[in-house]
């Protein structure tokens, strides 16, 4: 199997979880959008969040969303019906970083979206740093 870099991993998925806000947020509004891309860190863990003022979703599709990433692998059932590309990260990340990586998704209908991407152990301590010259 042929598996791309870290770095190739890191641009795929920010595009990933960009398109995901322009394109279900945005697509049938008609109106203009404010799209947040904001990186940090939170103890050793780096996190990307994207958030939108886009359509949202209603709870129950986020729920069926959030039961879908919970899947090992994609089904039919989960192309035909669109959310595939949010599942692929999930487990590109899973592949890269480990179990403790992922995506967290928040939504409320008619209000936005927040996708935080989540690396887990990537942020290395000063005397980490200072062990490994």
């Amino acid at each position: 199997m042929n598996y791309t870099k870290p770095n190739q991993q890191k641009t795929v998925i920010i595009n990933l979880t960009f398109h995901n806000s322009i394109y279900h947020g945005f697509r049938d509004s008609g109106e203009c959008g404010h799209i947040e891309i904001r990186v940090y860190t939170s103890g050793k863990n780096l996190q990307l969040c994207v958030s939108d003022n886009g359509i949202g979703m209603m709870p129950e599709q986020l729920e069926i969303l959030k039961s879908r990433m919970a899947w090992k692998q994609m089904t039919e059932q989960s192309i035909q019906e669109g959310g595939f590309g949010l599942q692929n990260v999930q487990q590109r990340l899973q592949l890269v970083y480990g179990t403790k990586a992922g995506l967290h998704i928040e939504s409320e209908w008619e209000e936005g979206t927040r996708i935080t991407v989540v690396i887990p152990d990537i942020i290395k301590t000063h005397s980490e740093k200072e062990g490994s010259v």
